[in-house]
């Protein structure tokens, strides 16, 4: 208004309200034209503004009071406000609605449309990112404390650098560079934030130990006001909700501690250590409580006594949230979906109902449908067919029902497990647990045509076949899986006892009933018989014992059957008289004892005795025949000379051994001896 030759002396605006109309503008103005004296001229100007639809302002608009007038009204409301500079709001901004309760509160009219967009990241500086009071969106490449993290321990302990984080990006991990001290050895306690006594927070951070298990690793918190409680009800004025060592080292785990409302009932811990690999929860950890006094909470984590120098501890995401609803899930914490699709990998904490709002168990599927429906099927489908994999099903109901059907639609059921727990394999109805039922069974094919077949996964060409044979017999065969070679069969190689005809075998082979060997000739004699068809041998060697008697007799020493001499054995020629005294005091012969004795042991005592009887029939020949030519020189007796390589051999020290047996074959062999020496004297 003042310009060139115009000054302005006075103005002065005055609104004027008239109830019930439009307000109106009081313009007071006096203005002098031409700055020459002699030709000056002042005027002064009084109108009335009864409405300004316009206006240009060259200078601040300003109220004459502080807070107290408004520029619009929720009844009349300005359309657009373009600003080009910056804007400063001391309340609540509240776009889309007259009634903001927070600093900035936007409602769309379609809760499904997006309210904010932007192409640059949301930060709230003070810290409170995300609901998450303890963000670590401070963090920056450096050590010691920052923002509202206070170091524990040095700052060479407490460094923060670029790692690889739980879900495998790369992000700004604080890491405890330890030394050889006992002592606190890095992690943080955060600044007090004020909370709410009537409302829960949970307390998070991701964790993960390398090195060692020495040292101890803590998540806690501590109230302002008052201390928290212990779900019990007593202060604690050190609470942490978990000490300790991580199940495996290098591995990143979830920690989670909660701090109940004052006023919430609940006596139950909620909080816990995941893993970050297989997200299952490896151990429930403890919770605390506010008092109605506490007003504030921190967040605070370490490690401490780690006296390992190559050990390193990584924290990353520390949060410190309310407990409304709004905070991300553990799942979405862990990166893992409730109900991860396509290629993801899904792990499910608790059960999971298909069919069903109340499983009673990790998977359960339910369906009211009766018949032939199946209750869960896995399906593969290939060109013109459909192969079902696993095919749960029930028939109808009882113990004929099928709780496992694996099938082929061309081929029919291969595999059942029935409701009284029957399986069949090859057969809808097993009669026994394990039913197996194979066409064309036959012993002795080509290739190997049992129901079972054992091999080697290793590789190999060797087979066990299990069979039942077409004429009835069963047979369990070790062979050649491609051609007829076959191999040997072991029965418990290792150690144990088998038995045939018993279940409690006593010896290595155990048999109740008879024994054949080879092809003999009148098939079984019997229980406890046996029937070859050829000969025993012992140590594949010819039968040549004792002979060192008939040596004696004929030299009157011992050199070539030395071996043959039982030990501890006095050897000695036993004349007929010495035998009879000997007899007459024992009842039994010399050398024969009470010790049980083998068959090969029993025939070496017999042919002994046959021999020491064909020495006592040849003594008496020649005594018979010095009578007959008047010479009663009995012979002499021989005088034992033993080899000294006569040390041992393979019989007791007791020399003879008895048994029934032998008793048979002395009495039948002699017998035989001493009848033919009579005959042939006659």
């Amino acid at each position: 208004m003042t310009g060139e030759g115009i000054t302005v002396d006075h103005f002065e605006l005055t609104k004027l309200e008239f109830e019930g109309g439009h307000a109106s503008v009081r313009v007071d103005m006096a203005l002098t034209i031409n700055s020459n004296s002699q030709f000056a001229v002042t005027r002064s100007v009084q109108s009335a503004i009864g409405r300004v639809t316009a206006a240009s302002f060259d200078s601040n608009l300003l109220p004459n009071v502080d807070n107290s007038f408004d520029i619009g009204s929720a009844t009349y409301a300005w359309q657009d406000g373009i600003f080009d500079g910056t804007l400063t709001v001391a309340g609540n901004v509240g776009i889309g609605t007259t009634t903001p309760a927070n600093k900035l509160k936007v409602v769309t009219a379609n809760s499904v449309t997006t309210a904010i967009s932007t192409n640059g990241y949301i930060e709230d500086v003070s810290g409170n990112a995300s609901g998450n009071y303890v963000s670590s969106h401070s963090w920056t490449i450096g050590s010691d404390s920052i923002g509202i993290f206070t170091a524990n321990g040095s700052a060479g302990e407490n460094v923060r650098a670029w790692g690889i984080g739980p879900h495998g990006a790369e992000n700004i991990l604080w890491t405890a560079v330890n030394d050889a001290s006992s002592n606190a050895d890095g992690g943080w306690g955060t600044s007090f934030v004020p909370t709410d006594d009537e409302k829960t927070y949970r307390f998070t951070v991701w964790i993960k130990k390398t090195g060692s298990t020495n040292g101890t690793t803590y998540l806690g918190t501590n109230g302002q006001g008052a201390y928290v409680t212990n779900l019990t009800g007593s202060a604690n004025s050190n609470p942490y909700f978990w000490t300790g060592d991580l199940p495996i080292l290098d591995r990143w785990y979830l920690l989670v501690g909660y701090v109940q409302a004052s006023n919430d009932s609940n006596t139950a811990n909620r909080g816990g250590i995941y893993d970050g690999v297989t997200g299952q929860k490896w151990v429930t950890i403890s919770d605390f409580k506010s008092q109605t006094t506490t007003t504030a909470l921190l967040h605070r984590s370490y490690l401490y006594y780690d006296t390992t120098i190559t050990d390193s501890q990584y924290w990353w995401d520390p949060r410190m949230e309310e407990v409304n609803g709004k905070e991300p899930t553990i799942e979405a914490l862990l990166g893992i979906g409730k109900g991860a699709t396509q290629s993801a990998t899904s792990y499910f904490g608790g059960s999971v109902g298909i069919g069903t709002t109340t499983p009673g168990a990790k998977l359960h599927v339910s369906s009211a449908s009766a018949g032939s429906v199946s209750q869960a099927l896995i399906e593969q489908t290939s060109t013109g067919s459909s192969d079902k994999l696993l095919h749960l099903k029930s028939a109808n109901y009882g113990a004929g029902s099928y709780s496992l059907y694996i099938e082929d639609v061309i081929d029919g059921a291969y595999m059942v497990v029935r409701g009284d727990g029957n399986v069949g394999i090859g057969t809808t109805g097993p009669s026994s647990k394990l039913h197996i039922d194979k066409a064309n069974q036959t012993l002795g094919s080509a290739t190997p045509a049992g129901a079972v077949l054992i091999t080697d996964l290793a590789g190999g060409n060797g087979v066990t076949e299990i069979g039942n044979d077409r004429t009835n017999m069963a047979y369990i065969q070790s062979r050649n899986v491609t051609n007829q070679t076959y191999y040997q069969l072991l029965l418990n190689p290792s150690g144990g006892n088998v038995g045939i005809g018993t279940t409690t075998p006593s010896s290595t082979l155990h048999v109740v009933g008879g024994v054949q060997v080879g092809a003999p000739t009148g098939g079984n004699k019997g229980s406890g018989t046996i029937n070859l068809a050829g000969d025993i041998y012992k140590n594949n060697t010819a039968y040549t014992n004792p002979d060192w008697i008939l040596e004696l007799y004929n030299t009157g020493k011992i050199t070539k059957y030395t071996n043959n001499v039982p030990v501890g054995l006095d050897p000695q020629l036993w004349s007929l008289s010495e035998i009879k005294t000997y007899a007459q005091e024992n009842n039994r012969l010399p050398g024969i004892t009470d010790e049980p004795a083998g068959i090969f042991d029993m025939a070496d005592k017999s042919l002994e005795w046959i021999e020491r009887i064909v020495i006592i029939l040849f003594d008496q020949e020649d005594r018979i025949a010095a009578l007959e030519q008047g010479n009663t020189q009995p012979r002499e007796q021989t005088e034992v000379t033993l080899s000294e390589n006569n040390a041992s051999n393979d019989t007791d020290n007791n020399g003879f051994r008895n048994q029934a047996l032998w008793s048979a074959l002395f009495g039948g062999m002699a017998g035989a001896v001493i009848s033919w020496f009579l005959l042939k004297r006659k």
